[in-house]
């Protein structure tokens, strides 16, 4: 998992646009719009992230290579979860070790919708 890829790094960016890039295929803003965290006992942490799209963008589950101008270039899972027929919410899940210095905030949450 990229050292990017932190609970802060997405509260920092909450409400930012994420581009993915597919080869011979046109490429496609997310928005991040929501941030769930769960409480776990050291040193696991679990969040997941929530992105919208356009309902017609034509990505469905999978790998796919994101850009973003604060976080940099990296590779994100996501999930289709719903549509309202004009958008899709896509989502994707960490869970993992922390690392020993304990400098993630497994305590706090952002809950937006």
């Amino acid at each position: 998992m990229d050292e990017q890829l932190t609970i802060e790094a997405f509260q920092k960016n909450f409400h930012s646009k994420f581009r993915v890039v597919r080869p011979g295929a046109p490429q496609v803003m997310l928005d991040l719009v929501d941030i769930k965290i769960e409480l776990c006992p050291p040193p696991q942490e679990q969040f997941s992230v929530f992105f919208t799209a356009p309902a017609a963008c034509g990505l469905g589950q999978g790998n796919f290579r994101m850009q973003h101008e604060q976080m940099g270039e990296f590779d994100l899972f996501i999930v289709p979860i719903g549509t309202d027929g004009q958008e899709i919410r896509y989502q994707a899940v960490f869970n993992r070790l922390r690392k020993p210095s304990g400098s993630s905030t497994g305590n706090s949450a952002l809950r937006t919708g």
